[in-house]
């Protein structure tokens, strides 16, 4: 299964983020779990976590905070049993856009993760019709009112998309998955779990994740 992650350090405005994808999920008949990891303070954190908790989705949703990242932090630590690196593990994982980033890459470590922007959409915008480019250009873009005219809002099956390519060889995109299996692109699987205080050890590796399930409206299977 695949694990659906958003970063983000705007924990008020990302259970929007959280619904739409989870609306696309639910229509293309895909199941993942939702992981949000929130790179905002324990202030923020108690003012805005119960928007999060007053979403509605399909798929369940996950939550990994500061209390969360600071005992993996703490933990992960303890693993190495050296104190002299410190100093390198809370740089590599402190607040900040790559921080945030090196959480999911290890929460989702060996697994299959799909990883979205928190203001990015499962749609695009499509001109119905398509300017010609110039002798000398390459590329052009403009700007559009979102009650415009001219364009058609279209959805996409996202988690069809990468899982179409992620952990195939170049040659084989495009060509006949059937006779190209999957490249092998790591050990164990991602897995989730619903207390902070679990401590998951995958074939012995000793990857551990902590987070929180969100207590969050749970929409039945004929729920639009």
């Amino acid at each position: 299964m695949m694990t659906f992650a958003i970063p983000t350090y705007r924990l008020r405005d990302v259970g929007e983020t959280v619904e739409a994808y989870d609306r696309s999920f639910w229509r293309n008949g895909k199941v993942a779990p939702i992981v949000v990891f929130d790179d905002t303070s324990k202030a923020t954190h108690h003012k805005h976590y119960p928007l999060l908790e007053r979403t509605s989705t399909h798929n369940d949703v996950y939550y990994v905070g500061p209390a969360e990242k600071a005992e993996f932090v703490r933990r992960l630590i303890d693993r190495l049993g050296d104190r002299r690196l410190e100093s390198i593990v809370k740089n590599r994982f402190r607040p900040s856009y790559g921080g945030n980033r090196n959480f999911t890459l290890m929460y989702t470590l060996g697994g299959f993760p799909v990883s979205s922007d928190d203001d990015m959409r499962p749609s695009a915008l499509i001109e119905n019709s398509v300017e010609s480019l110039g002798a000398d250009e390459i590329s052009r873009g403009k700007l559009v009112k979102a009650t415009g005219d001219g364009f058609t809002r279209r959805s996409y099956d996202v988690l069809r998309a990468f899982d179409d390519v992620l952990g195939r060889a170049p040659v084989v995109v495009g060509g006949d998955a059937a006779t190209h299996p999957p490249v092998a692109v790591g050990h164990g699987r991602a897995e989730v779990h619903e207390h902070v205080d679990v401590v998951q050890l995958v074939e012995g590796r000793g990857r551990f994740v902590l987070l929180v399930k969100v207590a969050n409206h749970h929409l039945g299977a004929g729920s639009s």
